[in-house]
């Protein structure tokens, strides 16, 4: 009592906080009953499982797994490409073996001159026959 005299005195008031009556002569009962009571249900642990190491896992080898198709398709498509373009030539060969160079030079070199004059109404004609708008062609004339 001299303890709680002098915190009344520090503090200048009481102490809040009183202890139930019989409190401790009743305690020991309530912990033994709460010990050996009997278990209602078992308790079931709860597991949290944590996904995000597996998912970036997953990931991961999802990853590989497309880098590696791609390469593959990537060297692989080089390979055909070699092959078309080694078509292409064997094909250009075959199809231009008939043809002679110089038969294309002298083409090239010889002008052909026309003593023909070519006038309005041969002109007038040629885009009738082309299928030409007639009101097109009155219009230019």
């Amino acid at each position: 009592m001299n303890n709680n005299e002098e915190n009344n005195n520090l503090f200048n008031r009481e102490n809040p906080f009183r202890i139930p009556d019989n409190y401790f002569d009743t305690l020991p009962d309530k912990i033994f009953s709460k010990i050996f009571q009997p278990e209602s249900k078992p308790l079931k642990p709860k597991v949290y499982i944590n996904w995000t190491k597996q998912i970036a896992v997953a990931a991961a080898v999802a990853g590989i797994i497309f880098m590696s198709y791609s390469g593959y398709r990537l060297l692989n498509n080089s390979d055909n490409n070699k092959q078309q373009v080694a078509q292409i030539i064997d094909t250009t060969d075959a199809v231009y073996s008939f043809v002679d160079e110089n038969n294309i030079v002298e083409a090239m070199t010889t002008v052909k001159t026309t003593s023909e004059k070519v006038e309005g109404d041969d002109i007038i004609n040629y885009l009738v026959e082309d299928d030409v708008d007639e009101n097109l062609i009155a219009d230019a004339y």
